[in-house]
């Protein structure tokens, strides 16, 4: 990789990156994402409600209030919206390859 400073910099200097940033934010701002990215996140929007899911899962709060209430009906919305969210990611990341070939050599 090639990394161009916009001050000058002493040869062997640690660099760093906002931690607080999710990998969308470091591609479109900085040129890189994280593999191990703990602020990276999902929005799901089941028709009960918005959940984010992280890298972690399901929130706990979710998971007691599904055990608790015995809620199959949030508990197979947040499946079916995880599943079409899934299958959206791999639509997209077919045509991916040719959309960047097309851009890029335009």
């Amino acid at each position: 990789y090639n990394l161009v400073a916009l001050t000058p910099m002493k040869a062997g200097c640690q660099l760093s990156l906002d931690a607080s940033l999710d990998n969308t934010q470091l591609l479109l701002g900085h040129g890189v994402v994280l593999s191990e990215n703990l602020k990276d996140e999902i929005q799901l929007k089941t028709p009960q409600r918005r959940i984010s899911l992280s890298r972690l899962g399901i929130p706990g709060q979710v998971v007691d209030q599904i055990e608790e209430e015995q809620n199959t009906q949030l508990f197979v919305s947040i499946l079916k919206t995880t599943l079409e969210q899934r299958r959206s990611v791999k639509e997209s990341l077919k045509v991916l390859p040719q959309a960047l070939n097309f851009t890029v050599c335009k």
